[in-house]
């Protein structure tokens, strides 16, 4: 049980950093009855929706066609390559985790 938990915690970076984050800030702003109203609603339910059209264009391959026409176009051996491993982040399950380590890491 606890090596799954660990791998859980290993896997889920972002998730974490999130919550640690969400609690910090209840000590910043301590919990009371407005609390409610500081969220907003429609902000949440369009970056919701935006994400679901990013998905939903990731599964039909819209970026790889948008990567590809991109790529003819490159015409050095560096620029290949580095186009080569931003279609390869991008088709991964955690493209998200791995554009943000690569761009805290350079």
């Amino acid at each position: 049980m606890r090596q799954r938990v660990l791998t859980f915690l290993r896997s889920e970076t972002i998730l974490i950093v999130a919550t640690l984050l969400a609690i910090i800030s209840c000590f910043i702003v301590p919990p009371d009855g407005q609390y409610g109203g500081y969220v907003h609603v429609s902000t949440i339910s369009q970056l919701v929706c935006l994400m679901l059209v990013v998905v939903g264009f990731q599964r039909i391959g819209v970026f790889r066609i948008i990567g590809s026409s991109l790529l003819h176009r490159v015409h050095t051996a560096r620029g290949g390559a580095s186009w080569d491993r931003i279609l390869q982040d991008s088709m991964h399950p955690r493209w998200m985790e791995l554009t943000l380590c690569h761009t805290s890491s350079a």
